[in-house]
């Protein structure tokens, strides 16, 4: 028994001292989990079904701190109700091309779906931040409209 303890000991150190190493953060990968097929995006705010949105468009933002301060500027209770959640790259893209919708990303979260989304096809282009608004934000607004789909109103040949 006392031999399992030590080993499961051992274990529990270890997990803790590699931890820290993984949550920093690089430019490319911002944080833990995901790959170079899938890498993170930024961060979006939910509460089961229901996501912060701006309009129509679901925000991610791109960092947890960034996403934090979006929802203070959303009203009193925001920080509570909602739970920030990772985005990645297969599942924004998943529900921009299967159900229509719509993001609206911050300049750091744009920076990061630009390039891969290019290679899937997405015309997107270099935006100018540099104006943040009346409200102090500036997203930017993606969907990706696909006419004749068929099953969706679209007359089949």
């Amino acid at each position: 028994m006392g031999s399992r303890r030590a080993h499961k000991r051992t274990k529990r150190e270890s997990r803790r001292q590699t931890r820290p190493a993984q949550r920093q953060a690089s430019p490319e990968q911002p944080s833990r989990g995901g790959s170079q097929a899938d890498p993170l995006i930024g961060y979006v705010a939910c509460n089961g079904l229901y996501c912060l949105c701006d309009g129509d468009g679901c925000v991610v933002a791109g960092s947890r701190e960034k996403m934090q301060e979006i929802l203070g500027r959303s009203g009193p209770g925001a920080q509570k109700w909602y739970k920030i959640q990772a985005a990645h790259f297969a599942q924004i893209m998943s529900a921009i091309q299967y159900f229509g919708a719509a993001y609206c990303f911050d300049e750091e979260a744009y920076g990061r779906f630009m390039p891969p989304a290019q290679r899937m096809g997405m015309p997107l282009e270099d935006q100018d931040f540099s104006d943040p608004g009346p409200l102090g934000m500036h997203f930017v607004r993606v969907q990706w409209l696909r006419l004749g789909r068929p099953g969706l109103g679209a007359q089949q040949p």
